[in-house]
């Protein structure tokens, strides 16, 4: 499906041999976006095969001359009797944006021609979640045609490298006294207790990642078993995970950071690359194995190895835990986004209200 407009070619796709066929285009403009996990081709396109219950409605901006300039990775869903559009990987915790190509005479505008199309298609927007500071949602607030309603969702905490050449140079910084004084604790306590060696660990190779897999799981299975959240490595979502870490590993685009007692795995985090970030997306930690910190460990692992590929920040994604807290920088608000037509926004958020009440009656429910 193909739009004009004053400067781009907009194009909606919605199958996924249509998504598939621009893969590699897609991967070559993430690396010049910093954006969340599910916003890169590997993942987002596993997630259309594997887990999504709509169809594809991936928006691209391209140039007379066929240069894609932009993608807008969303999904139609049916919610109640019509449709929304949500961003691809809807409850996965993505934090959803716009790529732009870096060389776009007007960033801005490439997003405006998007929203305009989707803006005639009628199809309202339920987007979970937006960071208050991104391009998409600075355009949408100043979109002509969309009437918006952004509440607030999350917090997302960053961690910024920016000028920083190690670890201990992080842990020096203003404002980390505490956070270097528990390491240095966790660092003797480590050193004294002789009957366990914790060492961590990073893989980025298809191989690698196939040969920890059979660890993660179990790190996994037993993080379920004493807090049931979402299992990424069981049911449907175990494949979705593999294809994603195994597509994303051939463009080097994924980092799996593992903390291991005596060789055994306790503690996993994947994490996937775009532009100049490693942005974090499932954690794990065995609950036998809390005493080891192994958060902090996972974190100081990522630093280091952030540090050594010159990435400027780690994004920890959702989520104000406490130990995210004293890693970070700073942190950044998301909201949630309802959009419409206008004249028809109150309705729609009305109805998406209604159905979220309902689906978590349900939730609590079946538990």
């Amino acid at each position: 499906m193909g739009h004009e407009t004053a400067v781009h070619e907009i194009d909606v796709l919605t199958s996924l041999a249509e998504v598939g066929a621009i893969a590699d285009e897609w991967t070559e403009l993430a690396r010049h976006n910093d954006v969340g996990p599910l916003m890169l081709a590997p993942v987002a396109i596993a997630w259309l095969r594997h887990v999504c219950k709509g169809q594809p409605h991936v928006m691209t901006a391209r140039r007379r001359d066929g240069t894609l300039m932009g993608i807008l990775p969303l999904h139609k869903r049916r919610l109640g009797p019509g449709h929304v559009l949500r961003w691809v990987g809807h409850g996965m915790g993505p934090t959803g944006d716009a790529l732009v190509h870096p060389r776009a005479s007007d960033p801005d505008a490439v997003v405006d021609e998007m929203l305009a199309v989707l803006a005639r298609e009628r199809t309202p927007l339920q987007l979970v979640d937006v960071a208050r500071s991104s391009r998409f949602f600075r355009r949408l607030t100043r979109s002509p045609d969309l009437h918006y309603a952004a509440d607030a969702h999350d917090t997302v905490p960053l961690i910024d490298l920016a000028g920083v050449s190690s670890v201990e140079e992080f842990l020096s910084g203003a404002g980390r006294r505490k956070l270097r004084q528990n390491m240095a604790r966790l660092d003797r306590a480590m050193a004294a207790n002789a009957g366990h060696a914790v060492t961590t660990s990073v893989v980025t190779s298809p191989d690698a990642i196939a040969a920890a897999l059979p660890g993660l799981t179990a790190v996994h299975d037993r993080s379920e078993a004493r807090q049931p959240r979402q299992h990424f490595l069981r049911g449907v979502n175990r494949a979705f995970t593999i294809e994603a870490m195994d597509r994303a590993a051939e463009s080097d685009q994924v980092a799996v950071v593992t903390v291991a007692s005596d060789g055994e795995p306790v503690a996993f985090l994947i994490s996937f690359i775009s532009g100049r970030t490693l942005a974090a997306w499932v954690a794990r930690i065995d609950p036998a194995a809390l005493e080891l910190a192994p958060g902090h460990q996972m974190l100081r692992a990522a630093v280091q190895w952030a540090i050594e590929r010159r990435l400027r920040c780690i994004d920890l994604q959702l989520g104000a835990d406490a130990y995210k807290l004293r890693w970070s920088s700073r942190t950044e608000e998301t909201v949630a986004v309802v959009a419409a037509r206008h004249g028809i926004l109150a309705p729609i958020q009305t109805s998406v209200r209604l159905v979220e009440r309902v689906y978590a009656w349900r939730v609590d429910h079946t538990a």
